[in-house]
Parts: C-alpha cells; sequence; structure tokens
C-alpha cells in the first residue's frame, strides 16, 4: 500500500505528505481487527462477492485499502448518522449502589418506607371521604393529592425494590418509557395541584364572604381535570417526541429510574432543541406554580399579621405551615433537578435529589398534615374509635351466632357465660 501510494503521488508537497503518511497507513491497514480503528468493521462476503473478488482480486484489494486508510485518517463516523441507529430492546440501570449487602439493607429500609407511604397516604384519603368536617374544598384537593403520591411513588418504589431484591438491573425499552412518562406527568399535576391548595387558602383566608361562591363543588372538579389535563396535553407530546428520537451507546442509564437526563444522553441525533423546549416548560410550570404560590401567602401572612385574635392567627398558621412545608420540598427537588436550560451532565446531582423527591417525601407527606393539622388529628381519633366500636359490634355478633365454635368446643358465647356464672358463683 505504501509503494502503491508513492508511485501515484506527484512530486510535489502532496506527494512529500504522503510520504509521510504512508507507515501510519499501513499500520491502519494491519491494525484494523484490534483497537487502532475500532470504528472498522469487518463485513463477511456474500458467494457472489467472492466469486467477484477472485476474477478482480488486485483491484479490489487496492480499492479496500484505500478507503480502509481514508477512514482511519478521517477517523470514526459521526454517532448521529442512519447507519449507526440500532433498536434498542432494553436498558441497564446501574442503581444506587453496587455493594450487594447494602443492596438487600437498602430494599428493607425502602420496603418499609413505601409500605408507610402507601398507609399514610391512603389513610388520608379514608379520613376525607368518611368524616364529614373534612368535606371542603382544602381537604378535597388533600385527597387527589394523596392519590397522587400513591401513584406517583409506585411508579419509581416497587421496580426499584425488584431490582435491589434480586440484584436484576435491566428494564425493557416499554416499561422504561412508560415509567419516564408517568413519572413527570404525575410530577407535574402535583406542582399545579399545589399551586392550586394555595390559591384555595388565599380565598379561605382573605376572602371568606366569597370563598362558598366561589370554591364550589364543580369549580373543584373542573380545576383538578384542568391540572390533569395540562400535564398529559404539554408532557405527552414532550416524551412521544423524545421517545420518537433513536438511541444508541451502550444503553446504560447512569440512574436508579428512567429519568429524562440520562435517556438524553443516549439519544444519538442532536438533542439542543429538545433541552430547550423542556427548560421552557419547566419555567412554565414550575415558575408560575411557584409565584401563584408566594403570592398567595404573601396575601395571607399580610391578613394574617392584621387579625386581631391570637387564637385565630394560630389556626391559620397550623393549617398553612403543613402546606408550606409541602410545597417547599416538592418545588425546592424540581427546581434543582430540571430547571437547567442543559439537563445533561448532572447526573450525581439529580440522582439524590431524585431519590429524596421519590421516597422520602411522599412518606413525609400524610404525617406532616396529620401532625400539624388539628381537625385532622381529631377526625383520626374519632374514626379509630369508630372503627374500635365497630370492630367489637363484629366480635360480639360472631360470638352470638356461634361463628367461633369448633366441634366438641363451646362457642365463645358459652365460654363467656360461664365465665360470668363461675364469677358471680364466688362472689
Amino acid at each position: 500500500m505504501r509503494d502503491l501510494v508513492l508511485q501515484n503521488a506527484p512530486s510535489t508537497a502532496f506527494g512529500s505528505l504522503m510520504a509521510i503518511l504512508a507507515p501510519y497507513m499501513d499500520f491502519c491497514i494491519k491494525e484494523t481487527s484490534s483497537t487502532a480503528c475500532p470504528w472498522i468493521s469487518k463485513k463477511p462476503q456474500r458467494p457472489e462477492d467472492q466469486g467477484q473478488a477472485r476474477s478482480n482480486g488486485r483491484d479490489r484489494a487496492r480499492t479496500a485499502s484505500i478507503s480502509k486508510s481514508a477512514a482511519c485518517v478521517m477517523g470514526p463516523p459521526d454517532p448521529g448518522s442512519q447507519a449507526n441507529y440500532t433498536s434498542v430492546l432494553d436498558f441497564e440501570l446501574l442503581g444506587v449502589t453496587d455493594v450487594r449487602g447494602l443492596q438487600l439493607l437498602l430494599f428493607g429500609v425502602l420496603l418499609v418506607t413505601y409500605l408507610l407511604t402507601l398507609l399514610g397516604n391512603l389513610l388520608i384519603i379514608t379520613l376525607t371521604l368518611a368524616d364529614h368536617r373534612l368535606h371542603i374544598p382544602m381537604y378535597y384537593f388533600l385527597r387527589h393529592f394523596s392519590l397522587l403520591e400513591v401513584g406517583f411513588t409506585s411508579t419509581v418504589t416497587p421496580q426499584m425494590l425488584v431490582h435491589l431484591f434480586s440484584g436484576s438491573r435491566t428494564i425493557s425499552r416499554d416499561r422504561c418509557f412508560a415509567q419516564t412518562g408517568l413519572y413527570f406527568i404525575l410530577g407535574t399535576v402535583e406542582s399545579l395541584l399545589l399551586a392550586v391548595m394555595s390559591g384555595d387558602r388565599y380565598l379561605a383566608i382573605c376572602h371568606p364572604l366569597h370563598y362558598s361562591a366561589l370554591m364550589t363543588p364543580s369549580a373543584c372538579v373542573l380545576l383538578v381535570l384542568a391540572c390533569w389535563g395540562t400535564s398529559v396535553l404539554v408532557l405527552g407530546v414532550l416524551c412521544a417526541w423524545m421517545f420518537s428520537l433513536h438511541f444508541c451507546g451502550p444503553h446504560v442509564l447512569n440512574h436508579f429510574f428512567c429519568d429524562s437526563t440520562p435517556l438524553l444522553e443516549l439519544i444519538c441525533s442532536d438533542t439542543r432543541l429538545l433541552q430547550l423546549v423542556n427548560f421552557l416548560v419547566a419555567i412554565c410550570t414550575l415558575l408560575s406554580a411557584v409565584l401563584l404560590t408566594v403570592l398567595s401567602y404573601g396575601c395571607i401572612l399580610r391578613t394574617v399579621l392584621c387579625m386581631p385574635a391570637s387564637g385565630g392567627r394560630r389556626k391559620v398558621f397550623s393549617t398553612c405551615s403543613s402546606h408550606m412545608l409541602v410545597v417547599s420540598l416538592s418545588y425546592g427537588s424540581c427546581i434543582i433537578m430540571y430547571l437547567n436550560p442543559r439537563q445533561t451532565g448532572q447526573l450525581t446531582l439529580n440522582k439524590g435529589v431524585a431519590f429524596f423527591n421519590t421516597t422520602l417525601s411522599p412518606l413525609l407527606n400524610p404525617f406532616i398534615y396529620c401532625f400539624r393539622n388539628e381537625l385532622v388529628q381529631k377526625a383520626s381519633r374519632d374514626m379509630l374509635l369508630r372503627c374500635r366500636a365497630f370492630s367489637s359490634k363484629i366480635f360480639t355478633w360472631a360470638a352470638e351466632l356461634g361463628v367461633e365454635k369448633l366441634p366438641g368446643k363451646p362457642s365463645l358465647l358459652e365460654e363467656f357465660t360461664s365465665v360470668q356464672d363461675g364469677t358471680a358463683s364466688q362472689l
């Protein structure tokens, strides 16, 4: 090859340059299958190609040598070219840790956390449905927020528990895309619903005379449907856009679930426009919700400071402080993760914040609302008393019917009667 290039090269500066590059070109041809030119792949020849190669082997060898040399000099092909698109069937999640002992320990902690999260949010849903004192707009929105928290944490945590327990890290493409879509849609609905809850508190405290006329049951339903419709329409389009792009690379996600940030790292084509649109959508949703919340609680604070009675101030602060704490946790984590024009390159920070947002924050929200809201505490105690009374009635009814009676043994009612007779005879 080197002699061929030197013979055909003119006696000019170009010839001198080719004389210098000729040894390098021969080296690249010899090391095609090694690490010298890893982007050059050897394709198997078909039978007809082999017959044609025998007929004009010298010409084909010369052409192949020149093309391989040019490929080695020019470097690897563009990763965004159509020839390098591959069909991705699954992804591999790196998770939180590689140590097996820590994985099992984290599995136990997350399992307890997930069960407590479900229990706490389902308790709030049951209370707001069963107690007539909680049939007001504030607790109607709180019930929907608890439903969203159950769906939000169930989108990520069960899959994470399976991976930690089994040690497997693979997730299919369809499940990965479904997880990403549900994660962002439910998270956006939560952010918008928190802003609606702030507006509800503003109307209840600053305009109490117009509150019942404005916040009707139909208005509450429309507000919740508006949050869902906006989230599904906007985030559904963005997720469909991202899923329609081609993915290449090692198919490894540096995360414990399918977040958008590691997925953008694996897209072959240019994602700057997609990242810009995602950033604009995050500004429109998050900042608008944060602005509405700040303005609402600014007006609430001004109204509370003008109240003459200290008891009224304490009640208002007790009701609003819990909501403010939940808003701070939710909006703060979302702003850190997604309010960035360039969403790639900060995977480590996003992973830590996402772990808190998907596992710990849904656990804290029920306890925040239950322990800092006097009305919810009273409803919880009353519901506990009603459950105890109902269980005692069921036990008495079962004993009277002899449901617990076994063959050859007296029923509970008979045992209770004999114990009473024995006690009376002793007295």
